[in-house]
């Protein structure tokens, strides 16, 4: 995975800006997807898709059809010259996107009106010129973003003031994932520092951090950790170079559970649990894997080149991954889709960019979780990614 430093590779080399981009009207891009698969119409789903253009501001696409279509949002006068890591939508007007820097300090933006407008959040002041990585929503207030060396960002007020907290616990390295179960239990991740990878955890929303330890696989030459999620009441998964591990007591104790097909070093980029008996799990070259709670089964695709980086998804039968390439003459960039149980769908796109993160929120999902989360998640508690 070509974000971050692992294996010789640079934190940004992926976002390598490609030759020309094709601009409409100015502001805005209109990709169409593959045509709707017969007897199948497109999902009403709302998503949100961020990486890097080769026209010199981040790139932010948005989807109200399930991914049929997708619009470029924002302008180079809202967005920043800076690659987009992160995104977190917590319904669908309200959405944070991060990812590197500009105008000496980390780049945050954040739309209430699902897109039509972002801002960028924070100041100087309050945000240091470090690279800002991940971005994880629990409502339309409360945010944490993460970044290199060792940045953790907080809000409670919606992005009006941002707070950096754990300086004094978190080690001096790129942290690349972030997870909060509420607005007070907060897992985040990151790259190798001593023997393994860094879990931090807090249960006071950030005021303090413990740092979770665990054992690495034996072989793994850098046990690097790049993304966290989770489900209620108590399970984490976290996944890494070689790594996929749970904890179902949030995090005292950490159990391996690699795919039986899926050794060595090759890089697990992200997951998505849906809830303790669906959780999806997206890898370099091509893998995309779903847990039913007792076994891992590999999703059939032709994706190879790519190393798929992020996942989202409704159910088990819905779900968006985003990839970018690995081997020459293939497009840079791809959205992968399936619905209703469909096969996998690629979305390849001119001009020739690098997709990231997808975030469709969680309150689409069909109701498959206990009556009184869901009333949780009505009252905007649940956080979203």
């Amino acid at each position: 995975m070509h974000f971050k430093p692992c294996g010789g590779k640079e934190p940004w080399q992926f976002f390598i800006l490609a030759l020309l981009c094709l601009l409409l009207g100015g502001l805005v891009w209109t990709w169409p997807g593959p045509p709707a698969i017969a007897g199948n119409p497109p999902s009403a789903a709302t998503g949100w898709v961020v990486g890097t253009s080769s026209n010199g501001y981040g790139l932010i696409l948005h989807t109200t059809d399930g991914g049929a279509h997708w619009l470029r949002q924002g302008s180079g006068a809202e967005i920043p010259d800076a690659g987009l890591v992160g995104v977190s939508a917590v319904d669908q007007d309200s959405v944070w996107a991060s990812g590197g820097t500009a105008d000496g300090y980390g780049v945050i933006l954040h739309t209430t009106d699902g897109g039509a407008h972002w801002q960028r959040q924070g100041t100087p002041a309050e945000i240091p010129d470090i690279a800002t990585y991940d971005v994880y929503a629990v409502n339309r207030n409360i945010a944490w973003v993460t970044g290199h060396d060792g940045l953790i960002l907080h809000t409670t007020d919606g992005g009006g003031t941002w707070v950096r907290q754990g300086a004094d616990v978190a080690p001096p390295v790129l942290l690349t994932g972030v997870y909060a179960r509420d607005a007070l239990n907060v897992w985040v991740v990151g790259l190798q520092s001593g023997t393994c990878g860094v879990i931090l955890h807090s249960t006071d929303g950030g005021a303090s951090w413990q740092r979770q330890t665990y054992t690495p696989l034996p072989g793994i030459l850098g046990p690097n950790l790049l993304h966290v999620h989770g489900n209620p009441p108590h399970t984490v998964w976290v996944v890494g170079n070689g790594t996929v591990m749970r904890s179902t007591d949030d995090g005292v104790t950490w159990q391996d559970m690699n795919p039986p097909d899926l050794g060595g070093d090759l890089d697990r980029n992200g997951i998505c649990a849906v809830n303790a008996n669906l959780v999806w799990l997206v890898t370099d070259q091509g893998g995309i894997y779903i847990f039913d709670g007792s076994q891992w089964q590999k999703q059939p695709n032709t994706y190879g080149g790519y190393e798929i980086m992020r996942i989202s998804a409704l159910d088990g039968q819905t779900a968006w991954a985003t990839g970018g390439a690995t081997l020459p003459g293939i497009p840079q960039g791809i959205i992968l889709f399936k619905q209703n149980g469909q096969e996998w769908t690629s979305q390849a796109f001119a001009p020739v960019v690098q997709m990231v993160d997808v975030s469709f929120p969680r309150t689409q999902r069909a109701r498959s979780l206990p009556a009184a989360y869901e009333l949780l998640m009505q009252d905007g508690i649940t956080p979203t990614k």
